[in-house]
């Protein structure tokens, strides 16, 4: 087992909710890997960076969403490894 203490870097971003601030909807995942293939951690990556576009998308056109929306991307989920 690695017990490196390393610096790592976690992203979130939020999105307000207009009618209920303080209830949230929380999307996200890793993008750290102890192999790099298509799937893991890739796929969620794109999948959740596609999402965020179209949030854009229609924040641009005036949609506010009911609730909160934080997207999340994490790094070191495989730390250790």
């Amino acid at each position: 087992e690695n017990r490196t203490i390393a610096e790592i870097g976690n992203v979130f971003a939020v999105i307000q909710g207009s009618m209920e601030p303080d209830r949230y909807v929380l999307l996200g995942n890793h993008r750290d890997a102890w192999t790099y293939g298509a799937v893991d951690p890739n796929s969620g990556t794109a999948a959740l960076l596609d999402i965020a576009r179209r949030f854009k998308i229609l924040l641009n056109h005036g949609w506010k969403p009911r609730r909160t929306i934080i997207l999340c991307s994490w790094d070191a989920e495989e730390f250790g490894m």
